[in-house]
């Protein structure tokens, strides 16, 4: 595979993610809900309160898988 067919493939992959949003359709995937695409939002923007708010959704993660 060619360099440049690799990063068409990655362009129209982004394009795609970017019209069809990063919210989730399985029902027990708490990062796609409103809340946890916020706290997400927040925490990659080095928020404090993103921290705080991905903690909780982070330990259900860990703890009851």
């Amino acid at each position: 595979m060619k360099t440049a067919d690799l990063w068409t493939a990655v362009e129209k992959f982004v394009a795609w993610v970017e019209a069809a949003g990063y919210a989730s359709y399985d029902p027990y995937d708490l990062w796609g809900t409103r809340y946890g695409l916020f706290a997400r939002r927040l925490y990659y923007r080095k928020h404090p309160l993103g921290h705080l708010l991905t903690a909780p959704i982070l330990a259900m993660e860990v703890f009851s898988p």
